[in-house]
């Protein structure tokens, strides 16, 4: 678009409430929560209200700010969204029409507090939930009824991350970060395990998910830098795609300690402990 962009339409609330959810495109329909537990379908060439639904009310609780953006899954037509007090909520949509069928659909709670957005995979929904303050974790509930299957939560803080997924040999691997001081990536199994967590150098806290694009999983957090996690063999202990002296001193720095297998890449052959098996280990592989 080469001229200057306008305003095409406005949408305007009673009131002055503070916006923090993501709108998403439905057909011919916009829908957004907004800090008054109020979800909106609006269309989205003019800005005119189709409907709405209040989930304080409807459910008869406590909703709170919707903070999370709107996922919808054409299959089960159906939109997901979460809202402040800890509530993910599965309500029925006609992309036809714009139209809200709530008892086309579940509500549950998942802990005290959530931002995230879910994410819907072969008939599950996953989900995270907590803060810097406010303990949480990741959800996965099926998808059919709100029903949860498992559930990994921190200790102390929670995610207010949206999962993001990559599927691999036909299973589903789920990304979150976590928001504290040592802000993490986790990869978990559909299983619900962790397979491996990832601290920055630079640690601080991750509010934002991860974006995964070339087998490369991208995420910022609050110290301004922003990274790209990729698959390098082991013996590859700094990651620059070569095998030389410089792997062998980051392994020097660590010599010695002891933690849990494969705790830090310098435990090269992950068993626990850095020592002269893990330098054997990258001599062989030396100049690759």
């Amino acid at each position: 678009m080469g001229d200057a962009p306008k305003i095409l339409w406005q949408y305007v609330i009673n009131g002055t409430y503070e916006w923090w959810s993501g709108p998403a495109v439905i057909g011919d329909y916009l829908l957004f929560g907004d800090s008054n537990s109020v979800l909106v379908s609006v269309y989205k060439d003019s800005g005119a209200k189709v409907d709405e639904i209040n989930l304080s009310r409807h459910y008869n609780l406590s909703a709170g700010k919707i903070r999370s953006a709107v996922t919808y899954n054409h299959q089960t037509k159906r939109v997901y969204l979460t809202s402040g007090n800890g509530y993910i909520y599965a309500l029925g949509f006609d992309p036809l029409a714009g139209k809200f069928n709530p008892d086309l659909g579940w509500y549950t709670a998942v802990g005290g507090y959530t931002a995230s957005t879910p994410v819907t995979q072969t008939g599950r929904v996953y989900v995270c939930s907590g803060s810097f303050f406010k303990p949480g974790g990741l959800y996965c509930l099926r998808e059919a009824d709100g029903h949860l299957l498992w559930k990994h939560e921190f200790t102390g803080y929670g995610s207010e991350a949206s999962p993001a997924i990559s599927v691999q040999n036909g299973k589903a691997n789920i990304y979150i970060t976590t928001d504290c001081a040592n802000g993490a990536v986790h990869c978990f199994g559909e299983d619900g395990n962790m397979k491996w967590q990832f601290v920055p150098d630079h640690p601080e806290y991750v509010l934002a998910g991860v974006a995964l694009a070339s087998d490369k999983v991208f995420f910022v957090n609050d110290t301004g830098y922003l990274y790209a996690l990729g698959r390098y063999e082991s013996w590859d202990v700094n990651c620059d795609g070569q095998v030389n002296l410089l792997d062998m001193v980051i392994i020097g720095q660590h010599f010695g300690q002891a933690g849990n297998p494969g705790w830090v890449r310098a435990d090269v052959n992950k068993d626990g402990v850095i020592n002269v098996l893990d330098m054997v280990l990258v001599g062989q592989h030396w100049g690759g």
